[in-house]
């Protein structure tokens, strides 16, 4: 682990790796050091917790080389800014970058800064660099940074990291190729006014990074978020329904997956007008007609693509999702009730019911990435 607040989390991950079968070797920075200290890592982990002042010992091995030799994977939590340069520049002066730099097996990367830090072109130039030399990004996710602001940057949680970890680029969706619709739409009435609705595309981001966890190739049609989109995704930016329909249909035969976890507006003004509609002029303008009903389309043109659509509803009115099932041709529709707390638009949770054609029903409640993780557990094996 590198220097920074999210070292604390590192004891935990240390404990659920050990649970889940790892012999770990716990590694610190000097930056580390000020937030844990070895001991509470050598106590998880049953073993000695490795420092800079380790880099030779009493009987004459290379702490470095011996590291890089036994260890078969390595996750850096937190990796910091300044963790993230030296390994590029492959500075070597510490000893976890040491042994870094003499493994051969995967290295996975869970960053965390705050988001002017993490955009920043060196940072994003060194992450550019370790990716190309085949280092695993594992998020940053956004949310409440150790600043107190809001924003991209913050370390992935626990159990995100260790589900990558297991997958270890085997996962199951090892070689499908994902197409996921994320966010709102915007439907413009003029330049400044647009009908849209609360999504903010947390679930769809959810949806995505799991799928890149277990090995899917991933494009995002994204529309208007304020959120980063996970790293190793192909992003698609949108805004109204029908450029998120036509990035959809451009790359649906293409896809194995297909899911539709975007709210897309059901309607659009009938005109957009240029420049602002004078108030007193607002009510003739306001006709409505109806946007393109994407999960629909790909039901009728389907191939062998697996499709899964999301029903997001006041309410759990199964009929009315089962209907929708059918209608549309799915595989798998989730539902959720935007009226309970905890669930649905800009909530880190959710609570949803999956429904299949043939009769399957499953509950799931949680972090977003607990219950896309539920649901990819569900579709990951089909073919």
């Amino acid at each position: 682990m590198s220097g920074g607040i999210a070292a604390i989390k590192a004891p935990l991950l240390a404990s659920q790796l050990v649970q889940a079968g790892y012999e770990v070797e716990a590694v610190l920075t000097a930056g580390a050091e000020a937030f844990i200290q070895p001991l509470a890592l050598a106590a998880l982990t049953g073993r000695p917790a490795w420092t800079d002042r380790d880099f030779l010992v009493a009987d004459g091995s290379i702490r470095h080389v011996d590291l890089a030799r036994r260890c078969q994977l390595a996750v850096v939590a937190p990796a910091s800014a300044a963790f993230l340069a030296h390994l590029a520049q492959g500075d070597a002066s510490s000893l976890l970058v040491a042994a870094l730099m003499g493994m051969s097996g995967p290295i996975y990367l869970a960053p965390a800064m705050e988001t002017e830090m993490w955009q920043h072109p060196a940072v994003q130039a060194n992450l550019a660099t370790l990716v190309a030399r085949g280092a695993q990004l594992i998020g940053p996710a956004a949310g409440r940074l150790a600043s107190g602001a809001h924003g991209a940057g913050r370390m992935s949680e626990v159990d995100e990291i260790v589900a990558a970890v297991q997958t270890d680029g085997q996962g199951r969706l090892s070689g499908r190729r994902v197409l996921i619709t994320a966010g709102p739409t915007r439907e413009h009435l003029d330049d400044v006014r647009f009908l849209s609705n609360g999504s903010t595309g947390k679930m769809g981001l959810a949806m995505a990074s799991a799928a890149r966890d277990q090995g899917a190739k991933v494009t995002l049609v994204l529309g208007p978020t304020h959120l980063t989109a996970p790293s190793g995704v192909e992003v698609v930016a949108v805004e109204s329904a029908q450029q998120m329909f036509d990035a959809v249909t451009e790359r649906f035969a293409q896809s194995d997956i297909v899911v539709g976890v975007a709210a897309v507006a059901d309607i659009a003004p009938a005109q957009r007008r240029e420049g602002k509609i004078a108030k007193g002029a607002l009510g003739g303008a306001l006709a409505v007609t109806g946007t393109p009903d994407i999960m629909a389309w790909a039901g009728a043109h389907r191939d062998r693509q697996v499709l899964i659509g999301f029903a997001a509803q006041v309410g759990m009115d199964e009929e009315a999702a089962r209907a929708k099932l059918a209608a549309k041709g799915l595989d798998l529709i989730v539902l959720n009730d935007l009226s309970e707390a905890g669930s649905g638009f800009g909530s880190d949770t959710n609570h949803v019911l999956m429904l299949a054609a043939k009769g399957l029903r499953h509950e799931a409640r949680g972090s977003k990435r607990q219950v896309a993780d539920a649901i990819w557990s569900l579709v990951g094996g089909t073919p």
